[in-house]
């Protein structure tokens, strides 16, 4: 069965492996091969598939959409940390060229709107102000690819915020600021979260935003790509990219994000020396990489339960194939580890958050996780120790009661006496 492809096997990522000394080039490939590259296809789809289960969600309430934009204003992040001061948003200023992402994610939307309107769900796109009170608009959405340190999201949800009418609508509870990104890291979110404040919004992601904190390397590995990251580095003090965020995201629509680390995109290395980079700034990302094939961090349930700190559970899970009951079993490790919000699980499993979701509320459903709260019932319990038991057992043993039917019950609905 052919494998899943690793940027590393491509000619592209050979040329780049290259300017490794043999010591390290085993640490530089995994590093590229934890890179998530993203097509526009699949930004179109996950943008989509998540807005419609969103307004699906709110009955048919009316929803305007618009792409994240920097306002003109903006020249210094520190201005807009004063919500107060700010002008109000240009909702009808026309883009232009050179936006980047803005111009994609508008063309999505517009696209989408579309497909919206005949499945009979109000929706409208870049509307004006005045628009949005004729219609009585209730959810406004602000729609991005990918939010690394959340800057640019920070400055556009500010400016929405500085509008007097906007938060006026917003203390009646007559309107809500939401965003939505086909990627957001942990530490773009809690900078979101802050900025729409009590603005009743929601922030909605498809996947996880991968980075060193979220890919689930082990302690050993994580410091061995670090240690490559610096010693390779042209300035030190690029080592992480931006604000040391050290992201692992490429999009095939934009130029590289400017949080991946400089060895992926510098075109000198230590010392001034010529340096092969894999991606090139100012061009799009992924030019000289075949989207026929999808690039993905490899999911390892083995390597998934070690960071967990599960390390039976890892022995247990070292000979299983079948992907969705070793997802399960993982998912009850994770709620009993306490890190089983739906993006660490997403980030844990290597799926998108959506699915991750669907899966915490399978388990609820199976009995396994209580329906309130995160925390396992005894049924729960018994499964995850029945599993870590496994581990104890000669290698190559299989558990215990799982035979070829795809779906999983937990051992007390396999009884003879329960049926």
């Amino acid at each position: 069965m052919k494998g899943r492809p690793r940027l590393s096997s491509t000619p592209l990522g050979e040329r780049w492996l290259s300017n490794f000394s043999a010591g390290d080039v085993m640490t530089a490939a995994m590093l590229l091969d934890s890179v998530r590259v993203v097509s526009y296809s699949e930004l179109r789809n996950g943008v989509a598939a998540a807005l419609v289960d969103e307004l699906y969600s709110r009955d048919g309430e009316r929803a305007a959409l618009y792409p994240v934009r920097t306002p003109r204003w903006v020249s210094d992040p520190e201005q807009y940390s004063n919500s107060y001061v700010v002008p109000e948003p240009d909702v009808d200023r026309p883009l232009g060229g050179g936006e980047g992402s803005e111009l994609v994610i508008n063309e999505i939307l517009r696209d989408i709107r579309t497909d919206l309107v005949d499945r009979g769900l109000p929706v409208s796109n870049y509307s004006s102000l005045q628009y949005l009170r004729d219609r009585r608009c209730r959810h406004i959405w602000l729609v991005d690819d990918y939010a690394a340190t959340g800057d640019s999201a920070l400055a556009c949800i500010y400016a929405w915020r500085a509008n007097k009418t906007i938060r006026s609508w917003a203390s009646l509870k007559l309107v809500s600021l939401n965003y939505l990104a086909f990627a957001i890291t942990p530490y773009a979110r809690l900078n979101i979260e802050g900025a729409l404040g009590r603005m009743q919004g929601r922030i909605v992601s498809v996947e996880p935003g991968l980075s060193f904190a979220t890919v689930g390397w082990l302690p050993d590995q994580l410091s061995a790509v670090e240690d490559i990251c610096k010693r390779y580095a042209h300035k030190s003090g690029d080592a992480f990219g931006w604000k040391g965020s050290a992201g692992l995201m490429l999009f095939s629509h934009a130029s590289p994000p400017n949080n991946l680390p400089a060895i992926l995109t510098q075109s000198r290395g230590p010392n001034g020396r010529p340096w092969i980079p894999l991606v090139q700034r100012r061009r799009d990302a992924v030019r000289d990489i075949d989207l026929n094939d999808r690039y993905l961090p490899t999911f390892d349930p083995r390597h998934s339960a070690e960071s967990l700190k599960e390390v039976r559970l890892a022995r247990a899970l070292t000979h299983q194939v079948h992907a969705e009951r070793t997802r399960i079993v993982l998912v009850l490790a994770a709620v009993a580890r306490r890190q089983a919000s739906a993006d660490q699980l997403a980030s844990l499993l290597r799926i998108p958050v959506h699915r991750a979701e669907h899966l915490l509320t399978r388990t609820r459903l199976m009995g396994l996780v209580a329906e309130q709260g995160l925390r396992l019932t005894d049924e729960g319990w018994h499964e995850l120790r029945r599993v870590r038991r496994q581990g104890d057992t000669p290698a190559g043993r299989a558990w215990d009661g799982w035979d070829a039917d795809p779906i999983y019950y937990p051992e007390s609905l396999r009884r003879g006496d329960d049926v």
